[in-house]
């Protein structure tokens, strides 16, 4: 009796330590693929987000100096446009606060270098229609019950930085003209989602696309690129992005042509 006694001790002393071990393996390994994990969810969150098929080639991240780098983070174009890719970024460098199963805070997301590129056509533009896109997914799809009981975590971005962009006008509806890139002003935001106490990570980005889209926009409107466009496409992308007076420029120039034609003929 004694003899059997000893023997289940032992064997669930085994049984306690295979656990432990394999518990332990298990940390071990998402420590180590920590990165690839996030790749994975990043990618698939913001593509659902975008509507385009989002693409990173790696993550950093060090737990010690509370420290992402993503690296190599491409927006593809929707599906209608010629040219790949609407966004490229070589490099994002994120600092952050505090984390947990429930909340993600960083500090600071600094975007610098970016490069993006413009496709416009007689209905619209690249840039605007990720916007429709973000618009069309805001509400997620519904999921089981099992499934949405797993509440997602949130993110708190304290502050993001996105400077030195340049925008390529790729393809646009100006014929004859040497076209040249165009510098998109610097975008900074601050407080996402402080005030609730964290967004959905799709709702971060939703937010930063918007600012980017709108300012790569309003710089190419300055620039006259949008020239081309009807005033029925001009009205639909400035009610899209929420910019008043956008293609003003190009259309100014129409009307003053339209001028000096009609006092050419003394009218």
């Amino acid at each position: 009796m004694a003899d059997e006694t000893v023997k289940k001790s032992c064997i669930a002393k085994k049984i306690g330590l295979g656990v432990a071990l394999l518990v332990i393996a298990g940390g071990v390994f998402v420590y180590m693929n920590m990165g690839s994990i996030a790749k994975t969810i990043a990618e698939k969150v913001g593509s659902d987000t975008l509507g385009v098929k989002v693409s990173i080639s790696s993550i950093d991240i060090s737990l010690k100096n509370k420290s992402v780098l993503v690296s190599g983070l491409s927006v593809a174009n929707p599906k209608s446009f010629k040219k790949p890719h609407a966004m490229k970024v070589g490099s994002i460098h994120i600092a952050m606060d505090s984390f947990s199963k429930e909340l993600l805070t960083f500090n600071d997301v600094s975007v610098k270098g970016s490069e993006l590129f413009l496709e416009v056509t007689p209905k619209g533009t690249n840039l605007s229609a990720i916007k429709k896109n973000i618009d069309q997914n805001k509400k997620p799809p519904t999921k089981p019950k099992e499934e949405s009981s797993k509440a997602a975590p949130k993110v708190i971005l304290k502050n993001f930085l996105f400077a030195g962009a340049q925008l390529h006008p790729s393809q646009t509806l100006i014929s004859g003209h040497d076209l040249k890139d165009v510098n998109v002003p610097d975008i900074k935001l601050t407080s996402i989602g402080v005030k609730q106490n964290g967004v959905l990570a799709r709702e971060a980005i939703a937010q930063i696309w918007e600012a980017i889209s709108k300012g790569a926009l309003k710089a190419s409107s300055n620039a006259g690129l949008l020239e081309g466009m009807s005033a029925d496409s001009l009205k639909d992308l400035s009610s899209t992005m929420g910019i008043s007076n956008i293609g003003g420029s190009a259309s100014g120039k129409v009307e003053k042509a339209k001028e000096g034609i009609k006092s050419l003929f003394g009218q």
